[in-house]
């Protein structure tokens, strides 16, 4: 009896090593799976990404209205370019962006602004995002390209809508400027025109 009990003795300490053995390759292979998981979340979109994101809106908010004051006067202010807008958990993600109107004294989220409104500001922060967009990327002498981007406009606001680009040129240091239109008046503001139609230009 003494031989067989001996015998499960060992086997039950082998087993028990084994044991341990497996419980240290779990708790390595935990510690390592807690070392991605932490790299994940703080490459991914709520750590560094949305860090990045807040530290741009600043910078957006003060080059949209540095080009909207030089180039369709003072009555226009971004005064906040609010990335983490409050709202119901699960709601889209987006940003508040909150415009002053020196010329009626109101402040307000951009959404509530008429149609010709957002369109001025809007189109000054979507030149400020480019701009930003070359900046980080390292862009040399950088084409921009603008497809329609003048359509919600009215006529009066053409040399605005120029004076911002020719801004943005100089801002970002552009070797041109490209856009696209079938509005004569802004047409007549370029510097060079060209006419493409049934495939030649």
């Amino acid at each position: 009896a003494l031989g067989p009990a001996k015998q499960r003795l060992a086997d039950v300490r082998e087993t028990a090593e084994r044991v341990q053995e497996k419980r240290a390759a779990l708790a390595e292979a935990e510690a390592t799976q807690a070392d991605w998981k932490l790299w994940a979340d703080t490459l991914g979109k709520d750590g560094l990404q949305a860090l990045e994101v807040d530290a741009a809106g600043p910078e957006i908010a003060y080059l949209a209205t540095e080009m909207l004051h030089t180039c369709h006067g003072p009555r226009w202010t971004i005064v906040a370019f609010d990335t983490a807008p409050q709202g119901k958990k699960g709601a889209k993600e987006g940003c508040d962006i909150i415009v002053e109107d020196s010329k009626h004294g109101r402040i307000g989220r951009i959404e509530t602004f008429s149609p010709g409104q957002r369109a001025i500001t809007g189109f000054a922060i979507r030149l400020a995002m480019a701009i930003l967009s070359a900046r980080d990327g390292g862009a040399k002498d950088p084409t921009l390209v603008l497809d329609e981007a003048s359509a919600d406009l009215d006529v009066k606001n053409a040399e605005a809508w120029i004076a911002m680009v020719r801004r943005a040129k100089e801002i970002i240091n552009a070797r041109q400027v490209l856009f696209i239109s079938h509005l004569p008046r802004r047409i007549e503001l370029a510097d060079a025109i060209l006419n493409v139609k049934d495939g030649r230009v």
